[in-house]
């Protein structure tokens, strides 16, 4: 059995000690940061034309709220985002095939439930409720620094009183199949006629009393309901139907400056 020597021992405890120190400063950070506003969604809702799915999550002791729900490909490791940045252009790219998906607290902290299926014609559940919880590391330090959840690409303007109660939130995106446009100034409206406009990048933010049924209004989509529960994260990707227009009322359309005006 061959013994260490002492110098190299100590640069490994070193080295441990130094990046507990650093989760530490990270968990502290985030605390000053993000905690105050954490949000503290119960599901994730994943909607394509042709595929839904589910993911219903943990109560999370540490309260340092959500970052993120990431996606690891099983075959090249890649990490991807819900809105995909590449090139810092957005692109809305249909994830197909297997995945762990990778549930990020602001702590640096995740859970991960493997070998989740994208499939066409699927409605699925995925239960990550009892899943072990996974400390700090150099892995989920490096995805804190990706682009959050809720976080724009470049700037997003919030109109007067747009900010909503955490507590109840619905905070989500809607995109176009294919090109990846967002919809921006699509509605989305309750059962009650309330609505809210998807902002520059397709975000929006709603509050909701309880489970819910959302409409999306929006000139040359297919139509939407959506049943869905309060305080949760949507991603939605819908498509374009069948409509007599012209290239220019396409271009708004992707341009997000032609609305579905409510009947």
């Amino acid at each position: 059995m061959k013994i260490i020597p002492t110098n190299i021992r100590w640069s490994l405890l070193t080295g441990m000690l130094l990046f507990a120190v650093h989760c530490e400063y990270v968990t502290a950070q985030n605390e000053k940061t993000e905690y105050e506003s954490a949000w503290h969604p119960e599901a994730f809702y994943i909607i394509y034309p042709d595929m839904k799915l589910t993911f219903k999550l943990p109560y999370e002791k540490d309260q340092s709220g959500v970052a993120n729900l990431l996606f690891k490909n099983k075959e090249t490791g890649t990490i991807h985002l819900l809105d995909t940045v590449k090139n810092n252009e957005r692109y809305c790219n249909q994830l197909s095939g297997k995945y762990d998906a990778i549930l990020l607290y602001n702590n640096g902290k995740y859970i991960v439930y493997n070998d989740v299926s994208f499939e066409k014609n699927i409605s699925t559940e995925v239960n990550m409720e009892n899943l072990n919880i996974q400390s700090c590391d150099p892995d989920s330090q490096y995805w804190l620094t990706l682009r959050k959840f809720n976080t724009a690409i470049g700037t997003r303007v919030f109109p007067e009183n747009y900010a909503t109660d955490s507590n109840k939130k619905i905070r989500g995106y809607i995109f176009l199949l294919g090109g990846g446009e967002s919809l921006m100034g699509a509605g989305i409206c309750q059962q009650d006629n309330r609505c809210k406009i998807a902002l520059s990048d397709g975000y929006f933010e709603i509050d909701t009393d309880s489970y819910q049924t959302l409409k999306v209004i929006y000139i040359g989509i297919e139509d939407q309901t959506i049943n869905i529960k309060t305080n949760s994260g949507l991603f939605l990707v819908t498509k374009t139907k069948d409509l007599d227009l012209t290239e220019e009322e396409m271009r708004k359309i992707k341009t997000g400056t032609l609305i579905k005006k409510q009947e």
